[in-house]
């Protein structure tokens, strides 16, 4: 049996719709599906019936930034409850943190010259969560257009200073991301992924896992 419990759609930082997603799984021979986009249940209802089209078994998922000493990791819940009220909490407010951090680097982008008000509407056009792919997106199509009417800039330029403007807003996640024990308690079944935003976290590279059941649990 081909199962993949690891995936994302457009509604966060993949590039397929969820229909996309679970057709071109389909045709692949997968035939269990988790949906995983980060912070986000937005595109589980479009895969479910996808997935029901395309006789395939949908395992409904998230994949949860969290914070556990001072670091960033990621939390992937499967067989969730899309509607749970826990759940949907802690995602309302994670993706308000989301929508906060990509308005400040917008504005950001604005101050270097940069069309940083459409390129924000481009992003939040979008359904789910903003993410950073989405802004990249949403550079590359102002960029196809040519931007050289915009404060002296042209399209290199502006390709130079959106990635260094990107470099710098991956901070201390105590400040924004959900507490890992509020992650997992609306996860019937989680797994930490061992991915964080730090060098510091090396140092827990180890044996992370245990030490993160231990705080959790």
């Amino acid at each position: 049996m081909n199962i993949d419990l690891h995936t994302h759609s457009n509604c966060s930082d993949g590039s397929l719709t969820p229909s996309e997603l679970i057709a071109r799984a389909a045709a692949a021979g997968v035939e269990v599906l988790a949906l995983t986009d980060h912070d986000t249940v937005a595109g589980l209802g479009e895969a479910a019936r996808s997935a029901a089209l395309h006789g395939l078994r949908l395992v409904p998922g998230v994949e949860i930034s969290a914070a556990w000493r001072a670091q960033a990791i990621h939390v992937l819940g499967l067989w969730i409850d899309p509607s749970g009220a826990q759940l949907c909490g802690a995602l309302d407010a994670q993706g308000e943190h989301r929508r906060a951090r990509m308005r400040k680097i917008c504005a950001r982008l604005g101050k270097l010259g940069l069309p940083g008000a459409e390129l924000l509407a481009a992003v939040e056009a979008h359904s789910g969560v903003p993410t950073r792919a989405h802004l990249a997106d949403a550079s590359k199509l102002f960029l196809q257009k040519g931007l050289r009417h915009l404060h002296g800039s042209c399209p290199d330029t502006t390709a130079n200073r959106v990635p260094s403007m990107l470099s710098g807003t991956r901070r201390n996640s105590n400040g924004l991301y959900t507490r890992i024990s509020t992650a997992v308690a609306g996860c019937p079944v989680a797994w930490a992924i061992a991915r964080a935003y730090s060098p510091t976290w090396r140092r827990y590279l180890a044996s992370p896992l245990p030490a993160i059941s231990r705080s959790v649990l």
